[in-house]
């Protein structure tokens, strides 16, 4: 298992189905909500010029195409 998957199976695990904003150009957590608005201020507030939002999947699922 490389190590972006065992990342996002540790992001499903603590914030499945949640919005998270992570420190750009890092995979570090600075908020998590089920309000994506909420979430990107909280990271604004953190001092995160640009966060990047992301939506947790609830699950994991392979995808191969």
């Amino acid at each position: 298992m490389g190590t972006m998957e065992s990342n996002l199976l540790s992001l499903i695990k603590k914030h499945g189905g949640k919005w998270v904003a992570l420190r750009s150009g890092s995979q570090r957590v600075v908020s998590s909500g089920t309000d994506a608005k909420r979430v990107y201020r909280e990271a604004k507030k953190k001092n995160v010029d640009i966060p990047t939002l992301f939506k947790v999947p609830v699950k994991y699922i392979p995808y191969i195409g």
